[in-house]
């Protein structure tokens, strides 16, 4: 069974029994009264038609508009973020082929051999392309869970390579010098919070408690986001002087339609391009950056987990990078001299007695 709206903005049902295809207006504008209807049509046209059901499954686009993109919408198991994550997915989804084909038809090798219709696969990134893949995926799935299909196709999802760049000391200071006051403000809060940029964006005067130096972070899809951001001098210093005085209200005020801001992408890429950075330097790299700091100051893994938000230790793995084998290597010439030092000889080869040969 689907549904589908016309420009007029009804709800009109299709569905098969037998070869039979049974195509009918439900009068009404509202989907859930619709639904309905076409519920008591298709158990009425079951009684009378023969007993095997044939539903023939709509193709991609039709299952988007009338089923998948309402529950996205309306589905409470989702958060804000997600439903966003799925919507621009859908968007990608819109520029491949599949859009024309019946979900059924929809396979694996399908999957793998398509193509965003107008650009190549070096033109946009690993995480770009799954966040189509990662859509069209939950809805298959969800397909086979109301019955419109018999079983999900397997989606692969692309290599994503992990961000690794970092905004060290001297970059920041040549963003700084080309960035205006907004932007700076963002890249230090970012820099020495740790927090991701729609994190910064988000930033409420009454999530700040002054005395503790720390800011309240509400928002995120699990309790370890939920955390207290760190308030460094020059921080405090930036939130001094954008608060002025409130009491309440966001920190990064904007004309946005939500009233605080959403973006910085623009000015970012034109202060790292006057700056002579590469592009992969990003604003959420000021948050790596905050990571492997952290990390690599305290050696604290439980600390830096908290404070990036994070529950595994895993995700804590980016955040090391090549300085821990200097570090290690330090570690085991020191352990080393200390072993010479007793007399027992380096510890990767024998002693100056072991392995030697016994007198007769």
């Amino acid at each position: 069974m689907a549904l589908f709206q016309r420009e007029n903005g009804v709800w009109y049902y299709t569905f098969y029994i037998g070869n039979r295809r049974y195509r009918k207006s439900t009068a009404t504008k509202l989907r859930s009264k619709a639904s309905k209807i076409e519920a008591v049509a298709f158990s009425h046209a079951k009684e009378l038609g023969p007993h095997a059901v044939i539903v023939k499954a709509p193709t991609l686009a039709a299952f988007g508009v009338s089923r998948y993109l309402p529950w996205v919408d309306e589905s409470r198991s989702l958060v804000s973020k997600s439903s966003r994550y799925y919507r621009r997915g859908w968007e990608l989804l819109k520029l491949t082929s599949m859009m024309r084909m019946r979900i059924d038809q929809i396979s694996t090798e399908i999957i793998d051999r398509a193509q965003l219709q107008g650009t190549t696969r070096a033109d946009i990134s690993g995480a770009y392309k799954n966040q189509a893949l990662r859509t069209l995926s939950r809805a298959l799935n969800l397909a086979a869970e109301w019955k419109l299909i018999n079983r999900a196709p397997r989606v692969h999802l692309e290599p994503e390579n992990e961000r690794e760049e970092m905004i060290t000391s001297a970059r920041e200071k040549l963003l700084l010098q080309h960035a205006g006051l907004i932007l700076s403000d963002v890249i230090m809060c970012a820099q020495d919070t740790g927090a991701r940029p729609n994190e910064v964006f988000r930033i409420r005067v009454e999530n700040i408690d002054w005395q503790q130096r720390s800011i309240f972070n509400p928002h995120g899809k699990s309790k370890n986001s939920k955390r207290h951001l760190p308030i460094s001098d020059r921080v405090f210093e930036v939130l001094t002087r954008r608060v002025a005085g409130r009491e309440e209200g966001w920190l990064f005020l904007s004309n946005s339609k939500c009233g605080h801001l959403t973006t910085v992408a623009g000015a970012f890429a034109r202060a790292r391009k006057k700056a002579g950075l590469p592009n992969t330097v990003v604003l959420y790299s000021a948050r790596h950056t905050f990571g492997t700091d952290l990390l690599g100051e305290t050696g604290n893994l439980a600390v830096t987990m908290k404070a990036m938000g994070h529950g595994s230790a895993k995700m804590m793995m980016r955040y090391q990078h090549p300085e821990y084998v200097e570090a290690a290597r330090g570690a085991i010439n020191r352990r080393n001299e200390k072993e010479v030092v007793k007399g027992f000889g380096p510890t990767f080869g024998p002693t100056q007695n072991e392995g030697a040969p016994k007198s007769a």
